[in-house]
């Protein structure tokens, strides 16, 4: 080869390695936001493309960074038509770009790594232990492999019950479309949906729009939360209990639910089923199954608060973790209190302490422009 190209060579590695350099150097927090940013990039390139939209024209870059940012956020803000301005390609990005925002970007790579079976390094454990606002990095491939599991297994029942509601109504193809968009959407608190008038006109089929409420509610209780309340019903030698965390969580959603549904059909006249879907959308996911705008007044002064707490301390964008409540409770140690799944003799917690923080995204939910603490470690926990 000759020296120039040599020196080339050289210079090109020299660069490479200065830029895996300071990728290794990044603390978590900005890996975080480098992360954040490239699934947004990459989201608004794939939506530029003609192919994502109809026609031969692509469509303009700011309504593809808008619409991008929407779906990773999942604040479900739209300045296009989800049902007529995209493609199915392009609502399929949208949907995986929902996905990524709600499930977590950081959990999906984790849970490509776990699923390729590549173990999960320290670096990465604290990375996504800040991430997601844990009290621990124990356990977390198995912590992986439980969120997706129960996240897939719900999306799939919402997507069976929303098929079978539009199916009399719409193609096979088309109601399959529909299940799966709307489950995934409404499981994330996304809001977007593929009916331009979102759930008002031919969307609203009492058993998806119930389906679709449901899951939103779901979503928003949290996967810890969710796997303890799945523990019930598991045989196990020791009885699983229910943690403060959890207990707080539930009674706090449905307090929030049960006062925003009394006080719409008091105050606006609603229907107690119209009120109810109203109460627990108004939260965070953004759905709608009638014109927000034309509510009287005093119907905005009690979806705004239900609007302010939304999914506080559900996640920030970073987290995922949906806990409908902030909230810390340490134990002493070895006291059972402490433990949120109390162990067999010779194991530990499947999954790490509750966490309390995160911001709240509830005033995304502006439905009418919606549219569219710490466990014992033990061997199998090391092994992770």
């Amino acid at each position: 080869m000759p020296a120039n190209g040599k020196a080339t060579a050289r210079n090109l590695q020299a660069q490479s390695k200065a830029r895996v350099g300071i990728l290794l150097g990044m603390s978590p927090a900005q890996k975080l936001v480098l992360t954040f940013v490239m699934f947004i990039a990459a989201g608004t390139g794939l939506l530029w493309l003609p192919a994502a939209t109809p026609g031969s024209a692509s469509l303009p870059w700011v309504d593809a960074l808008f619409t991008a940012t929407s779906a990773v956020c999942v604040t479900g803000l739209i300045v296009r038509d989800t049902a007529h301005a995209f493609t199915p390609w392009g609502q399929v990005v949208i949907l995986i770009l929902i996905k990524i925002g709600g499930l977590g970007y950081m959990l999906m790579a984790s849970a490509a790594a776990v699923l390729a079976g590549r173990r999960i390094g320290v670096h990465e454990r604290i990375t996504i232990q800040q991430a997601m606002n844990l009290d621990t990095a124990e356990g977390l491939g198995r912590f992986v492999r439980k969120v997706i599991l129960i996240s897939l297994s719900l999306e799939l029942l919402g997507t069976l019950v929303i098929t079978w509601a539009y199916w009399p109504h719409h193609s096979p193809g088309r109601a399959l479309a529909l299940g799966v968009f709307h489950a995934v959407s409404g499981f994330n608190n996304a809001g977007f949906s593929l009916f331009s008038d979102n759930l008002m006109g031919e969307g609203r089929q009492p058993v998806a729009v119930a389906a679709i409420m449901v899951l939103a509610i779901v979503g928003g209780l949290g996967f810890f939360v969710l796997n303890e309340i799945l523990g019930l019903f598991r045989r196990t030698r020791n009885p699983v209990r229910l943690s403060l965390h959890t207990k707080m969580v539930l009674a706090t959603t449905a307090t929030l639910l049960l006062l925003g549904m009394v006080g719409l059909h008091a105050v606006c006249g609603l229907n107690w089923g119209p009120a109810l879907f109203l109460s627990s959308i108004s939260r965070t996911a953004g759905f709608n199954i009638q014109d927000t705008g034309a509510l009287p007044l005093q119907a905005m002064y009690l979806i705004i608060p239900l609007m302010f707490p939304g999914r506080h301390g559900r996640r920030n964008q970073d987290d995922d973790l949906r806990t409908g409540v902030p909230v810390r409770v340490e134990h002493a140690p070895g006291t059972e209190a402490g433990d949120r799944f109390p162990p067999p003799a010779d194991a530990g917690n499947d999954l790490p302490g509750p966490h309390g923080h995160g911001h709240h995204d509830g005033l995304a939910g502006c439905l009418d422009l919606r549219h569219g603490g710490v466990g014992r470690q033990t061997r199998a926990q090391r092994a992770v």
